[in-house]
């Protein structure tokens, strides 16, 4: 994903070194991996959060992404390399997130809350990345 998305960045004018080193990446990749790696809480709640407040959710953000930049004036040479990429690999990632989750008989109330909580975070980043554009 990488190089696709330094074409990316490149191609819009950002400055990719200032977007990779700013801390609520890092808080947003962090608050993921301790959701999933909590041992206190049923493994269900972070296979849950994985499967539809990251698979799921990137396959119609990165689908939007790919369908409408190409239809902004001046963007119709935009590479969608990085949007191909995500859309390649979520579907199988949240088909194999979801057999986990059925596998260890999970509960959707539990389920919820952990979608919800990794949504919150989701919610923040991209304010937060909002900002600095």
């Amino acid at each position: 994903y990488s190089s696709y998305f330094v074409e990316l960045a490149q191609f819009l004018g950002m400055d990719f070194g200032k977007v990779t080193e700013k801390d609520y990446k890092r808080h947003y990749l962090a608050e993921r991996f301790e959701l999933c790696a909590d041992l206190t809480r049923p493994i269900a709640q972070g296979l849950a959060a994985i499967a539809l407040g990251n698979e799921v959710l990137n396959l119609s953000i990165f689908d939007a992404y790919r369908e409408g930049i190409n239809k902004v004036h001046g963007f119709e040479t935009c590479p969608v390399g990085y949007f191909e990429a995500h859309l390649k690999d979520e579907q199988d990632d949240f088909e194999v997130f979801d057999k986990l989750f059925q596998a260890v008989g999970g509960d959707l109330v539990e389920a919820k809350q952990a979608v919800v909580q990794i949504l919150d975070q989701r919610a923040m980043f991209f304010d937060r990345l909002f900002e600095d554009c």
